[in-house]
């Protein structure tokens, strides 16, 4: 055995392997689990149910012509410019403050978007009679494809105006 000191290594590792192999025994290869241990998985997987859409909901009557003109925030609270597009109505625009009520107007959420044909404002009008009526305005639609989210232009460190 002198002769082939590597021959009994390999002889020893092979042996190893052998041992190894079969005190595994019957785990090899592994078998599938019962399909009961993955029901209450996939009853909460959110991918395996359907999506139903939001359907939004209709416009009230009442806020059929009022429309977005200008949406920003201002110390904490949104400002909002509505315009009313019918001819011969009491106002022409108002300019409505968050967390301020209006005589006319209450803004109840702003949903604002980088794109403005995805920003909301939902407002209310108090109703002498009952509840408040909701109204969800929007920019419209010819003015919302003329208006860019602005661009940020920050200049190099050269071409700043020194500090004084």
């Amino acid at each position: 055995m002198r002769r082939y000191p590597c021959l009994l290594s390999i002889l020893f590792i092979v042996l190893q392997q052998y041992l190894l192999f079969h005190s595994v025994g019957n785990d090899f290869p592994p078998k599938a689990f019962d399909p009961k241990r993955y029901e209450a998985i996939s009853e909460r997987n959110p991918f395996g149910s359907a999506i139903v859409p939001e359907i939004p909901a209709p416009n009230a009557d009442w806020a059929k012509g009022i429309v977005l003109r200008a949406v920003t925030r201002i110390d904490g609270h949104y400002v909002v410019h509505v315009e009313n597009t019918i001819k011969g109505s009491a106002w022409k625009s108002l300019r409505l403050v968050e967390g301020h009520e209006d005589l006319e107007l209450t803004i109840k959420q702003v949903k604002p978007h980088r794109n403005p044909a995805q920003v909301e404002v939902l407002v209310t009008r108090s109703n002498p009679a009952g509840e408040p009526q909701t109204a969800t305005l929007t920019y419209a639609p010819s003015s919302a494809a003329s208006i860019r989210p602005g661009k940020r232009v920050v200049l190099p460190p050269n071409k700043r105006t020194p500090s004084r």
